[in-house]
């Protein structure tokens, strides 16, 4: 299981959307933290290829489209309890073969912004990335919102 992650982690850049959570033994997916946005901080100077972050474009119109589709008729209040594991995969191999790849190149002190819905991720560390004595250091804030249904009508 350990190989296969790092597999995964190295060729898909750890993509996720975030506060659908791997729950249990299996790594059943639930939406357990819905977030409003994602709002990164880099720390620290850092090269480009010192795990920059990842994102694919416009993949948050896919994701709310399918979203929409699997809790349609489900009310919010038990979104939670429903898996999405096979969902949220199908979902994520559509992303990669439709919405392109972008590395975020960012200097300390910079900010970035992704919506809640989009697909995202870190890069594997370059052959020749350089970071200061702290490292690549960068600071992530994800509020939540209070109800569900914000999670998926909201802008």
């Amino acid at each position: 299981m350990a190989k296969l992650f790092l597999y995964w982690n190295r060729t898909r850049d750890g993509a996720h959307i975030d506060g659908l959570l791997a729950i249990g033994p299996d790594r059943r997916r639930y939406l357990k933290q819905p977030h409003a946005y994602v709002l990164g901080i880099p720390m620290a100077d850092f090269s480009t290829d010192a795990s920059p972050p990842v994102i694919w474009e416009s993949s948050h119109g896919v994701v709310r489209a399918r979203f929409r589709e699997i809790f349609s008729d489900i009310d919010p209040d038990r979104w939670p309890e429903i898996d999405i594991t096979d969902d949220y995969h199908a979902l994520r191999k559509e992303i990669f073969g439709q919405c392109p790849r972008k590395e975020l190149q960012l200097k300390r002190g910079e900010s970035f912004l992704v919506h809640r819905l989009a697909l995202h991720g870190i890069a594997p560390w370059g052959n020749n990335a350089k970071a200061g004595p702290d490292g690549r250091m960068i600071c992530y804030f994800r509020p939540q919102f209070r109800n569900l249904e914000s999670w998926l009508s909201a802008p």
